[in-house]
């Protein structure tokens, strides 16, 4: 209803202050842009000066460029701008103004392409643009970013594992030879298929029982075990003794995890 309700107020009331004052392309398109930027762009030195439009009139003899002042470009703006007055925040590139314009031009036996994709300087000096430092640049920025996702993506760990002692607990001695802690595992599926997982002690200084007995977790899930972890007083040597936490999926170890096991530090 949020999403209905808000794109409802655009399309009725917004319209074009939201291309104008909330997007923040145009800003973005600003900082990127320069004179050799390829944009949607009106060529001046072909178009000016404006004149309208006369059968059999010679336009060069006249003093008049190929714009024939219909003002359809402006007409059919979805943000209100005129294209003929240069790049502007509010241009979103729809290239609606040159395909009104060569409709236009097509209808008047001109050539096409008054407004076309072109860069300021291309237009001004009529070089074919060039694949330039900059744009190379942001080409070899935008492959480091795909790469890294694509990396990030491949080795991402299946099942996401966080072991913390449950909170507001200590150790608790069972006897005189056993201590105990309390811990709370935290296992997320990242998968599309069902798994069977197992916790225990890589480290042979502890055993490790699971409260509620085997783990299944579905594809998407996230599943929250409390763990009892056990540790004879002979492994016992300060308050504090790192014990390794290993997840198997399926039979196979996947990921191991540290944790702290508190004692009273004999």
């Amino acid at each position: 209803m949020v999403f209905t309700t808000v794109f409802f107020a655009v399309f009725a009331w917004f319209r074009e202050q939201v291309c104008t004052t909330v997007c923040p392309y145009g800003r973005l398109q600003g900082v990127l842009l320069d004179k050799k930027s390829v944009v949607v762009a009106y060529d001046k030195v072909r178009g000016e000066h404006r004149g309208s439009f006369r059968k059999d009139e010679d336009r060069a003899e006249k003093g008049k460029g190929d714009c024939i002042d219909c003002g359809l470009c402006l007409h059919v703006c979805p943000t209100g701008i005129d294209i003929r007055n240069g790049t502007q925040l509010e241009c979103v590139s729809c290239t609606l103004c040159m395909d009104a314009c060569d409709s236009m031009m097509d209808k008047v036996g001109l050539e096409k392409g008054l407004i076309r994709y072109d860069s300021e300087e291309g237009i001004s000096t009529g070089t074919k643009w060039k694949l330039s430092a900059r744009a190379k640049a942001y080409i070899v920025l935008m492959f480091a970013i795909v790469g890294l996702l694509v990396a990030l993506i491949l080795n991402r760990s299946e099942i996401e594992m966080n072991v913390l002692g449950l909170r507001g607990t200590t150790y608790t001695k069972v006897n005189d030879s056993t201590i105990v802690n309390i811990f709370k595992a935290t296992l997320l599926n990242k998968t599309n298929e069902d798994h069977e997982l197992t916790l225990s002690v890589l480290s042979d200084n502890a055993s490790l029982e699971v409260v509620g007995g085997p783990i299944h977790i579905e594809k998407g899930k996230r599943v929250e075990r409390q763990l009892l972890i056990k540790m004879h007083t002979k492994y016992i040597r300060s308050s504090i003794t790192p014990v390794n936490i290993g997840l198997s999926m399926d039979g196979e170890l996947i990921e191991e995890e540290e944790v702290n096991f508190s004692g009273p530090g004999f």
